[in-house]
């Protein structure tokens, strides 16, 4: 795991996170080949980074069984 600042600008926190309870979900750019994901709520937990590709595989599939 990697460890980023929590006030790091570049985290975007997804659009499905609420403000109170449930999953939350920020991911980040780590490097042009690579996306850093972490837990909104357990920052310090860390992060885990996964390929690029890796990571629009996983959006595209979710995407595609949202639509069915």
């Amino acid at each position: 795991m990697t460890r980023h600042s929590a006030d790091d600008p570049r985290w975007i926190k997804s659009s499905y996170s609420g403000t109170d309870t449930g999953n939350c979900l920020e991911c980040r750019c780590a490097d042009p080949a690579s996306i850093a994901i972490r837990d909104t709520k357990a920052r310090s937990l860390g992060t885990l980074v996964v390929p690029s590709p890796v990571w629009h595989a996983f959006i595209n599939a979710l995407t595609s069984h949202r639509l069915h």
